[in-house]
């Protein structure tokens, strides 16, 4: 993450899809449902894990030029929309 922000994989699909419009319920699943459909993606989604730019801009004097997901997540959906149709 560029921003320093540490959102869970629920607040950030939660945002996604208010930016693609979805207006129903998101709501986490049991580990071993989420399995049946995602496969050993379910495993991916459900670690606990932060990323961050601190070595980048520690070692190379990187900085970034935008925000977190949250924040830019209805103009990475308008990207990703306008790329595939």
């Amino acid at each position: 993450m560029t921003d320093r922000s540490r959102f869970t994989v629920l607040e950030q699909a939660s945002a996604a899809a208010r930016a693609a419009g979805y207006t129903g319920e998101i709501r986490p699943l049991p580990l071993a449902d989420a399995r049946k459909t995602m496969g050993d993606f379910a495993d991916a989604l459900a670690l606990s894990q932060h990323l961050d730019s601190g070595k980048a801009v520690r070692l190379l004097g990187w900085q970034p030029r935008h925000g977190g997901f949250l924040d830019e997540v209805d103009v990475f959906y308008r990207a990703w929309k306008a790329l595939v149709g």
